[in-house]
C-alpha cells in the first residue's frame, strides 16, 4: 500500500473517531462508507460469525493505465501496517466494482504472519480489521464479529457388554466294571469246597487323542522402492491441512533441482519460490482462492510456469464458510 493510500486511511479513521464522539455508531445495514477517493459497501458487516462470505461493491474507483484495472480488497490492521490475503475484483468502465470475498475473525497477516482477533475494537468501537479497497481509489468499511460461543450437545456413549457363553462341563470317562456270574456246575462235575467262583473285572481305559498343530505360515513383505521425487506439503499459516477460502496458505518441499519452482491450486498458479542450495522451497505469502469450493483440492508443484509437468502434489481441504 503506497503513502497516498495510507494517508487516506488515516483520514477515514479520524473521521470515524469524530463521528463516534458525536454519538454516531457503525451502520448495521446496507450503507456505503468512504470519501472523496471512493465509496465501499460490505453486506453484511455486523455481528458476523468467524468465517463469512460477504458481498462487496464500490463506486468512484477509476480504472487507468497507471493504477490498473483491478481493485485490491483485504482486511487490514492499521496499527500494524499489515493486511490479510488479497481478493481482486475488476473495475468496470463506470468506475464501479462488485463481487464477494471471505472475511474472518481470526486474521493471519501476510507480512508479519501475526494472527489477530478481529472481534477486538479500536478507539472508534469498530473492528480493528476493516475491509480496505485500493487501486484507482481508496475506501474502508467497518466490520464487527460476534463473540457468542456456540453450544454443542454431547451424546453419551453406549457401552455394549458382550455376552459370555460358558461351555458345558466335560465328563471324564470312568472305568467300566463287568462282573461275570459263576458258571453252574456241569452234570457229573464236583466243585471242591475250597474253590471259589472267579470274578473277572474288565477296565476300559479312556482314549487319549493327540492333536498335531501345523507350524505357522510366515509371510515376507517386500518394501516398495524408495520414492526419490521432490516432496510438497500445503498447510495454513497455523500448520493445519485445511482452511477456509481466501485464507492464508503455506507450502514447503525438498528435493528440487530446477532454478524456480511454481505452485498451483487446482491448476491455477498461486506463487513461486527459488530453491536453496539443498533443494528446499518454502513460501508463506500465498492464499487459498476465494472461489474455492468445499472439499479436497490439489496443490501441485512444477518447474514450468505453465504447470504442464507436475513434480509433486499435496491435498488441501477447503472448509465451508458461513453465509451470514
Amino acid at each position: 500500500m503506497n503513502r497516498r493510500q495510507w494517508s487516506a486511511a488515516i483520514v477515514v479513521a479520524l473521521t470515524l473517531v469524530g463521528l463516534t464522539l458525536a454519538g454516531w455508531g457503525p451502520a448495521a445495514g446496507n450503507t456505503p462508507e468512504g470519501g472523496d477517493t471512493g465509496f465501499l459497501n460490505v453486506t453484511p458487516s455486523d455481528d458476523l460469525p468467524p468465517n463469512s462470505v460477504v458481498a462487496v461493491s464500490g463506486t468512484g474507483f477509476s480504472p487507468g493505465a497507471t493504477v490498473g484495472t483491478f481493485v485490491d480488497l483485504s482486511q487490514c490492521v492499521s496499527s500494524l501496517e499489515d493486511c490479510g490475503p488479497v481478493t481482486q475484483l475488476p473495475i468496470a468502465g463506470d468506475a464501479t466494482f462488485s463481487g464477494t470475498m471471505v472475511v474472518v475473525r481470526y486474521l493471519t497477516l501476510t507480512r508479519t504472519l501475526t494472527t489477530v482477533d478481529c472481534a477486538d475494537l479500536d478507539a472508534s468501537l469498530v473492528s480493528i480489521c476493516p475491509v480496505q479497497a485500493s487501486g484507482g481509489g481508496f475506501a474502508s468499511h467497518h466490520l464487527t464479529f460476534s463473540t457468542v460461543v456456540p453450544t454443542t450437545s454431547t451424546v453419551p456413549k453406549t457401552t455394549i457388554v458382550p455376552k459370555t457363553t460358558t461351555p458345558p462341563p466335560t465328563n471324564p470317562l470312568l472305568p467300566t466294571t463287568t462282573t461275570l456270574a459263576p458258571r453252574p456246575p456241569q452234570p457229573g462235575v464236583t466243585i471242591p469246597p475250597t474253590t471259589k467262583a472267579q470274578v473277572t473285572t474288565t477296565t476300559v481305559r479312556p482314549t487319549t487323542t493327540s492333536s498335531t498343530t501345523a507350524p505357522p505360515t510366515t509371510t515376507t513383505t517386500v518394501a516398495p522402492p524408495a520414492d526419490d521425487r521432490p516432496t510438497l506439503i500445503a498447510v495454513t499459516q497455523k500448520n493445519e491441512p485445511s482452511g477456509p477460502p481466501g485464507g492464508g496458505l503455506h507450502v514447503q518441499g525438498s528435493g528440487y533441482t530446477c532454478p524456480m519452482v511454481y505452485f498451483f491450486f487446482d491448476g491455477t498458479r498461486v506463487g513461486s519460490d527459488t530453491p536453496d542450495a539443498a533443494g528446499n522451497v518454502s513460501e508463506s505469502g500465498l492464499s487459498v482462492p476465494g472461489n474455492a469450493g468445499k472439499g479436497a483440492h490439489r496443490v501441485t508443484s512444477s518447474c514450468e510456469a505453465s504447470g504442464a509437468s507436475k513434480l509433486q502434489a499435496s491435498t488441501f481441504e477447503v472448509l465451508p464458510v458461513s453465509v451470514h
